[in-house]
């Protein structure tokens, strides 16, 4: 049987993109082109390689099933939903929105081919719902593969809505009495007060840290301490999603877990430097200058889980830090900036009410009432 899989390919001018290969390291001519494409219309890494893995196990399905993607039918993508739905044993089932996720992966990708004559499948008619094709796509550019309409609804997943969960003060407050270190301490409070991504914090070097009243010394016009986020390649394999550079605003309180951590980072370090703000400063099975990784993130909190009420993940702290400034009554445009997020749908999910907030309005009004009767 055929299989396919995604690989991580550097191209002549430094950059690198994700490519789907054969079982002989084979590269489709589709699947290079659409690589290019991808890069090229300013995808992150993390996004081509979201794109290309799903595409890879679509390609090895249709390889076994003998389904010739390039004449794909609605019956084959119903049998391939179907696959995707199917776990097998002792791995966790697909939820409905990452099902519909790796179909419309696939769907991107014959868009693509079909907008460069490289196959001829009615893409737009045969999968995706004509009312939202119409709204989505204008005469003017029904053949755009950048735009992406709705599913048909025989081949949309139900999908649940997972609301972002944030940690309340009070659980912020157990874990900081986890992060007993600086380099821990610093870390948390950057997600926490800054909203960044695991990744974008891994990623930083200390030149991006700009935590002085002014940065004029480095080239940098903005006022006030902030970090800069700068999409790069990085050792320790961290991504900065978003393939857009921006800055953020940090709080006194990150600039003083930063004063502590540079602190103890010379005494432990002394001469040996690294340009990467997070190192492996306290490990015994790494040199102490090497970027920390995400596997060690994620060990980190796994280990504070026994120490805390409630199981936090790193991804929860820029949610909270999301939660709190929507709370806070500023405009989504300026949440969305601070968040790096390039379509402010992606933001709109931070509006959701807590069911804390939705008992405080009920009894509000219902103990309201009960005064105006009882006088």
């Amino acid at each position: 049987m055929t299989t396919f899989s995604a690989v991580e390919v550097p191209l002549s001018t430094g950059e690198r993109v994700y490519v789907v290969v054969d079982a002989d390291f084979t590269v489709p001519e589709e699947s290079r082109l659409y690589s290019l494409w991808l890069s090229q219309a300013g995808r992150s890494i993390n996004t081509q390689r979201s794109y290309q893995t799903k595409l890879a196990v679509f390609l090895t399905w249709a390889a076994s099933e003998s389904v010739d993607w390039r004449n794909l039918t609605l019956l084959d993508l119903i049998r391939y939903k179907l696959h995707l739905q199917t776990s097998a044993p002792g791995q966790r089932s697909r939820s409905g929105k990452t099902v519909n996720v790796y179909l419309v992966a696939v769907l991107q990708f014959l868009r693509f081919c079909v907008h460069e004559g490289l196959c001829d499948v009615d893409v737009d008619r045969r999968f995706f719902d004509q009312a939202g094709l119409r709204s989505a796509n204008p005469e003017d550019g029904s053949g755009d593969p950048n735009r992406m309409p709705r599913l048909s609804r025989m081949l949309k997943s139900r999908e649940l809505t997972k609301r972002p969960q944030p940690i309340s003060a009070d659980e912020e407050l157990q874990l900081m009495a986890c992060a007993t270190n600086p380099r821990d301490a610093l870390l948390v409070r950057l997600m926490l007060h800054s909203g960044l991504r695991v990744g974008e914090a891994l990623g930083l070097r200390l030149e991006d840290l700009h935590f002085l009243p002014e940065s004029i010394h480095a080239g940098c016009f903005e006022r006030g301490p902030h970090v800069h986020i700068h999409p790069r390649i990085n050792s320790n394999g961290a991504l900065a999603k978003s393939s857009d550079t921006r800055s953020i605003p940090v709080t006194d309180e990150v600039t003083q877990a930063y004063a502590a951590y540079q602190d103890e980072r010379y005494q432990l370090l002394g001469g040996i430097s690294s340009d990467y703000v997070f190192v492996n400063l306290y490990s015994r099975n790494s040199p102490p200058d090497e970027p920390l990784r995400y596997a060690s993130v994620h060990a980190m909190f796994r280990r504070w889980d026994g120490r805390t009420t409630v199981r936090v993940r790193p991804h929860q702290l820029r949610h909270t830090a999301a939660t709190r400034w929507v709370r806070a009554g500023h405009p989504l445009d300026v949440v969305q900036e601070l968040l790096g997020h390039k379509s402010l749908d992606s933001t709109q999910v931070y509006l959701h009410a807590s069911a804390e907030e939705m008992r405080t309005a009920v009894e509000s009004v219902t103990g309201g009432s009960s005064e105006n009767n009882g006088s």
